[in-house]
């Protein structure tokens, strides 16, 4: 599972020098089919939410800060459930554009993780910001 958010947040930080092809694509490849990515205000709004391949791959395209921005996750956790596997982690993202880099989301994700195949994807995926977040 620390594999999936690897590869999760190298897609997203657009690093396909550490994997190769399309950013967009091996992201949208960390969720299930039919999963779904959201990202909601610590007051409940709902920000974005795609569900299914092609909704997150339109949804990559919509972020503004794919190259200038590194995610760094902490506290990561996983728990066992009956449909694999929910867990969650602290994130903070930094624009690394400017000098000194500047937080410019805070949050914690929420996640329902399953297996396909010999791979875990998530199923959902849910970036709740922190009150004070810059981006919240």
């Amino acid at each position: 599972m620390r594999d999936l958010n690897a590869r999760h947040f190298y897609a997203l930080d657009g690093l396909s020098s550490l994997i190769p092809g399309d950013p967009g694509t091996n992201w949208a490849a960390t969720f299930t089919p039919d999963g779904t990515f959201s990202i909601v205000r610590a007051n409940g709004d709902v920000v974005i939410k795609a569900t299914g391949t092609q909704e997150l791959l339109r949804a990559y395209k919509t972020f503004p800060d794919v190259q200038t921005t590194r995610h760094w996750i902490n506290d990561l956790i996983v728990e066992p459930n009956t449909q694999g596997a929910k867990g969650g982690c602290y994130i903070i993202a930094m624009n690394i554009k400017n000098d000194p880099a500047t937080v410019i989301r805070t949050g914690v994700y929420r996640d329902q993780i399953v297996k396909m195949g010999r791979n875990w994807k998530f199923k959902s995926r849910t970036l709740i910001l922190d009150a004070n977040s810059p981006a919240g």
